[in-house]
């Protein structure tokens, strides 16, 4: 009997070694692990409509515009008109995501539901990008902690990039220096994404980054970047927080951005 009972235990704990093993081995997927709200809003269309994209009442011209179906197939492509306007026609009834072909910082909660029982000729109305950072000269600091409460170090040789946010082309490229300053010489007004990334760590993990949309704009109220913190989580990957006051107890007020 003591026998039996010891083989019995000895298989259970290598069915459990190899269940491990195989959890180990399937693919870390971190959302997974997140409580994570997803808001999106939803349009209901007919299989003919169209999509206005403009930012602060001004359109957005000569933009591609790629109706996509939740497995990732692009079925159709328009471009904005001198009004921003993408016509669609003859889209087969299903649920799409809208997203700019070249572009970046798309709103991606917006979600398509084309109906055949629509009537044709509806019109969507799309802001992009929907909130921006504007500013009269691009150069700011950026500081890292662990937790966002924690005090902030200078993010030194950190790797920024700014780049044209309509089409995705990289303009300009550097590192913080000792105290987490960077500055970019770009002066011609326009809109601008600005891209701090995350070096691979030590586990080989690829580098993540997060965007920020910034208007370049010699009117702006504020004169540079605000002061910034990057942190890295888990759930939401690179993250930038904006200090914008300081409260009561005289610590440093930080946004999400």
């Amino acid at each position: 009997m003591k026998v039996w009972r010891f083989g019995l235990l000895v298989a259970v704990l290598a069915c459990g070694a190899y269940a491990q093993k195989q959890e180990l081995s399937k693919p870390y997927r971190k959302w997974l692990e997140c409580d994570v709200v997803w808001p999106f809003s939803v349009e209901g269309v007919g299989p003919d409509f169209s999509m206005n994209v403009s930012f602060k009442e001004a359109p957005v011209a000569w933009a591609r515009i790629a109706l996509v179906r939740g497995d990732g197939e692009v079925v159709a492509i328009a471009e904005t008109d001198s009004n921003g306007t993408a016509e669609f026609s003859a889209i087969v009834p299903g649920s799409y995501t809208p997203r700019a072909e070249d572009g970046l910082l798309f709103p991606d909660n917006e979600f398509i539901d084309v109906k055949a029982s629509h009537r044709s000729g509806e019109e969507i109305k799309v802001f992009w990008p929907g909130m921006t950072v504007a500013v009269r000269a691009l150069h700011g600091r950026l500081t890292t902690s662990k937790e966002v409460s924690d005090e902030g170090l200078p993010w030194r040789d950190g790797n920024v990039e700014l780049l044209d946010l309509h089409t995705g082309r990289l303009i300009e490229s550097t590192h913080t220096d000792g105290d987490g300053s960077y500055e970019f010489t770009t002066v011609q007004p326009g809109l601008y994404v600005f891209r701090a990334t995350m070096p691979e760590n030590k586990k080989g993990n690829t580098s993540e980054s997060h965007d920020l949309a910034v208007e370049l704009d010699p009117s702006a109220k504020e004169a540079a970047m605000p002061e910034m913190k990057v942190l890295q989580s888990e759930c939401a990957g690179v993250q930038l927080y904006r200090k914008t006051g300081i409260d009561l107890a005289g610590k440093d007020i930080w946004e999400q951005e």
